[in-house]
């Protein structure tokens, strides 16, 4: 691999012709030693006093004209110290700027241009064999298409056109949108980068910060999401360069992955030991596929050797050799026997023509699903339970669950059940069921003819239960010990042959629903939490409202503190955020919109905020929203402050605190030179967090921009995840690039396509940053590529004294912190906690967690580190903002309208 110069803007430049690194000039640099930030740090410090004068310096160490290519390119060794000396210095001016600017300036989200997943219709260049060479070579070179096969390159390389500059042309400036990624075919460009004050006001001259030639690459932050442009480019001389935009990449590259994605899961469907598995679990396992091509002849599995391995054939022929050669084609598998039995290979396997052979190892197959078998048994079950009336009201995880807690009972030919807080579910063999009780039987006339017991017979996959009679509505009465004995013996089973049944005890069932009452009046209600959400909300126009004050803005509108008069003495206040139309319309974002509604729509969780209701008029979007004013999870973590934000009295004397030991938090932190929450907090704030994921997850709605800023704190001192701008309905992959690039999770990053399983990176990076103060990826100084080059290859380190718990408590749990946290940030999806076999229930059962009881938790009756001592928000005192809506000289369409009419 050639040189790699990173210029402050994050655009990455490669391989060949001179290049000057801005983040190098220092003489250290210049003779050949890393640069030092705590160098520039401590001169920064020492030279506060005269910091004002920094704006000048430009003066004292003049570069030349600034825009005169060829005097950049032919600079002296002491106009280029100067030049060091000047950009070294004009860095130290920009510290200047506070601590908390410079950190949110890098944790905006960011988003591509959001695509649809139908085939694209690529436009194509054609190319000389050594144009073709020349672009692969170069963009081999860059880590964007690190993880794009060989046949999809060439597709992009030949949707690149070729642009040629003349000497002194601008190809990009900065502050422009991004939109173009580039290789230089000829000649010399130069990189112009602008310093600014802490105002974020420019300062002149801009500097030359690096230069690039013949087959150097840049412009790649333009593939992955839109973003201005952080520096300039100029032709130094005449110039010929090769692009692509990020439409044509974007779409060429979801048009492949979805084609491929399509083949995979057909043929996966095709394979017998697979046909009972659920498309999500189906979706998992070819995740999880590995592919290898082998050249005819080669030997794929040798006869003897041991069986671990399932193929399947994508692509060409291959040869089982027994007696009888068997040759097996596309589509079909071999090696499955041995995945289940364990037996050692009983024939060789050679290809016979070029082929492409998938492969996944009997170890991620039961990472990912458990032992095979037991996971078609799964799968099976889950679909026979979600039929049954009984658990019709459950969600899709909870189904799941509760199947995770059957146990198989046998029973023999005669024996008598009396049912009791068990749900039985027949597996093989028959019974009788006998009512004890004497039920009418109605006569063919209409009239009744006899009272007599009730016989029902029992087979296969039908059910009988009394799991639930003492939590039935007319359980408030209090019973006897005799009465109750009556009521479960109302009916019995007497087996006819020997039968299998899958059961299910009530004390599991409940741990799985919660309080048993709720989920009788939810099973009696018939409806999901969606619908009940819905029905749930009020119907509230801006004639109900009134408008106090304002309590922010942004690019799409304003956040208003509202009160509804409901007839009370003091009215209900709540947030209304309004969205303007012609923002959405114009930055193309009515999906995006609607979207957030809709999931808003279907949730109803403590830690989810909630909306109370939406509507809209000729020129705006509305929400409704409970009010949160306990300010964001960020200012914990970085508190403006250190004397603000006191720990909540009755949270250190809680069992919960506790639990811990009597250790004070910060200096358990500050013994590993960590900077963060502390271990109690971290918990109890993460722990809100995946709760309120878990479920987004569980309704396969991925949240994609999760971050401090997005999690407020409530009255209770309990965390809310806000912000349902990114998340979406994923029922197998998206491949929308978007989020906060501190966050990002690889798969993303990839484009490979993600899912709700990306959160969990995400969630490891909020994790990581509650106790050490930062995320794992993020160091001073670094630009936005070299970020997501760092989490491509999950580039992150624990601080090195962390090591054994020494029976401290706190140190335990930061043990376990760094077992969750590592086994969150894996680089591939298909082994990430969270994906396995058991779902989120892996990271809800760690042990991390193990002094939170989830169903406890979200009653919010346990006390919290800190309360947010909010007062009285209608109090006169805050003033009040006017309200005005704005006049418009022209009307929406009705067509854009039309977009609108399902909000």
């Amino acid at each position: 691999m050639g040189n790699i110069c990173c210029g402050p803007d994050g655009e990455i430049l490669h391989k060949n012709g001179p290049w000057r690194d801005v983040n190098a000039w220092s003489e250290d640099a210049d003779n050949g030693h890393d640069h030092d930030d705590d160098s520039v740090d401590a001169e920064y410090n020492a030279g506060a006093e005269g910091r004002e004068k920094l704006i000048l310096l430009h003066e004292k160490h003049k570069l030349g004209r600034i825009l005169s290519a060829r005097s950049w390119s032919s600079s002296t060794s002491t106009s280029s110290a100067q030049a060091r000396d000047t950009w070294r210095k004009l860095r130290l001016y920009v510290k200047a700027s506070p601590k908390a600017l410079r950190r949110r300036s890098s944790r905006m989200a960011v988003m591509c241009t959001p695509m649809d997943a139908t085939p694209f219709n690529s436009p194509s260049f054609p190319k000389s064999e050594e144009s073709t060479k020349f672009l692969l070579d170069a963009i081999n070179d860059n880590f964007v298409f690190d993880s794009i096969d060989d046949s999809s390159k060439l597709l992009f390389v030949n949707a690149m056109q070729t642009k040629e500059f003349s000497e002194g042309d601008w190809v990009i400036r900065e502050g422009d949108a991004g939109d173009y990624f580039y290789v230089v075919e000829e000649g010399e460009i130069a990189f112009i980068k602008r310093g600014r004050s802490p105002e974020g006001v420019p300062i002149d001259p801009p500097l030359q910060v690096g230069t690039a030639a013949k087959g150097s690459t840049f412009g790649e932050l333009a593939l992955l999401y839109n973003t201005p442009r952080e520096v300039s480019v100029l032709a130094v001389t005449p110039l010929k360069l090769f692009r692509i935009d990020q439409r044509t990449f974007r779409s060429l590259l979801m048009s492949q992955r979805c084609r491929v994605r399509t083949e995979l899961l057909d043929l996966a469907r095709k394979i017998s030991i697979f046909q009972d598995l659920d498309v999500t679990t189906l979706g998992k396992l070819v995740d999880a596929f590995s592919i290898v091509t082998h050249r005819p002849g080669e030997r794929i599995i040798n006869k003897g050797d041991r069986g671990d391995v399932l193929y399947i054939v994508k692509s060409g022929k291959v040869r089982v050799e027994t007696d009888i050669d068997i040759i097996v084609g596309e589509g079909e598998c071999f090696g499955e026997r041995a995945l289940i039995t364990g037996e050692a290979r009983w024939a060789s396997v050679t290809a016979v023509t070029q082929s492409s052979i998938l492969c996944v190892s009997k170890g991620v197959l039961e990472e990912l699903l458990g032992p095979l078998d037991r996971a078609m048994k799964h799968c099976y079950l889950v679909t026979l339970v979600r039929s049954i009336p009984m658990f019709k009201s459950l969600r899709r995880d909870e189904v799941d669950r509760c199947v995770r807690h059957f146990k198989e009972e046998s029973f023999k030919k005669g024996d008598k059940i009396f049912p009791s807080e068990k749900f039985y579910l027949i597996k093989e063999g028959r019974a009788l069921m006998m009512s004890n009780k004497e039920v009418c039987v109605e006569g063919t006339s209409g009239r009744n003819l006899s009272l007599e017991p009730k016989l029902i017979k029992l087979v296969k996959n039908d059910y009988f239960e009394n799991l639930l009679d003492s939590y039935q509505e007319d359980s408030d009465a209090l019973r006897s010990p005799a009465d109750s004995m009556d009521k479960m013996n109302e009916y019995t089973i007497y087996v006819e042959d020997d039968m299998v049944c899958f059961t299910l005890v009530a004390s599991d069932f409940e741990c799985v629903v919660g309080d048993l009452k709720t989920f009788f009046a939810r099973s009696l209600d018939g409806s999901d939490d969606c619908v009940r959400s819905k029905n749930k909300r009020k119907l509230i126009n801006l004639n109900k409202l009134k408008m106090r004050r304002i309590l922010g803005k942004g690019n799409f509108g304003e956040v208003w503190l509202v009160t509804l008069s409901n007839g009370e003495d003091k009215p209900t206040p709540y947030a209304l955020k309004i969205v303007g139309k012609r923002q959405v319309l114009k930055h193309r974002m009515v999906r995006s919109i609607m979207s957030e509604k809709n999931v808003m729509e279907s949730c109803v969780h403590p830690f989810l905020m909630n909306m109370v209701s939406s509507f809209q008029d000729e020129n705006n979007l509305y929400f409704v929203l409970d009010l949160t004013l306990g300010g964001e999870l960020f200012d914990r973590i970085y508190p403006k402050d250190t004397s603000m934000n006191p720990d909540n009295k009755a949270w250190k004397a809680s069992k919960f605190y506790k639990s811990f030991g009597p250790e004070d938090d910060r200096k358990a932190l500050s013994r590993y030179g960590m900077a963060g929450l502390g271990v109690r907090q971290a918990v109890f704030y993460s722990a809100c967090i995946i709760d309120g994921l878990a479920y987004l997850h569980n309704r396969r709605i991925a949240y994609r921009d999760l971050k401090p800023e997005n999690v407020l704190i409530n009255e209770k001192g309990y965390c809310v995840i806000i912000d349902m701008g990114f998340a979406k309905i994923v029922l197998d992959k998206t491949y929308t690039m978007c989020g906060t690039p501190e966050y990002i999770a690889p798969e993303v990053i990839a484009s490979k396509g993600h899912d709700h399983v990306a959160d969990y990176w995400s969630f490891a990076c909020v994790l990581y940053e509650m106790i050490v103060g930062h995320t794992p990826f993020f160091t001073k100084g670094i630009d936005q590529l070299s970020l997501l080059k760092r989490i491509f290859k999950s580039q992150y380190t624990f601080p090195a004294a962390l090591g054994s718990s020494n029976g401290n408590g706190l140190n335990e749990a930061l043990c376990h912190w760094k077992d969750l946290v590592s086994r969150l940030l894996k680089n591939n999806s298909v082994e990430r906690l969270g994906n396995l076999r058991n779902g989120v229930d892996d990271i809800l059962d760690h042990v991390w967690f193990a002094h939170i009881n989830f169903n406890e938790f979200r009653n919010q009756n346990n006390p919290a580190p800190w309360v947010p001592d909010i007062g009285d928000i209608l109090d006169k005192s805050h003033g009040k903002d006017m309200f005005r809506k704005e006049v418009f000289t022209s009307k929406i369409s009705d067509e854009d309208q039309a977009a609108f009419q399902d909000f």
